[in-house]
């Protein structure tokens, strides 16, 4: 999966609201069960490469700060926070 989600990374980078809804969908997993702690760790660290891209690439100060609310969300989904 490594590779899949850099390529959708790099692909999303420059349009915000496909990066938003990619981080979305990160945040719809099904959280990773206890002894997990790797693959929450390996999807935490895609969702933070996708938003830290997009946010290189956004133009606007609106579509940076969906981007960080949108990651803060997956982060709180992934990490059991927001179940």
């Amino acid at each position: 999966m490594d590779g899949p989600l850099k390529a959708l990374r790099q692909t999303a980078a420059s349009y915000p609201s496909v990066a938003i809804h990619l981080l979305k969908l990160l945040g719809r997993l099904p959280r990773p069960e206890r002894g997990e702690e790797a693959v929450r760790d390996f999807l935490l660290g895609h969702a933070e490469a996708i938003a830290d891209h997009a946010t290189l690439k956004a133009e606007t100060d609106v579509d940076r700060a969906d981007i960080a609310a949108a990651l803060r969300a997956a982060r709180l989904k992934l990490s059991g926070e927001g179940a």
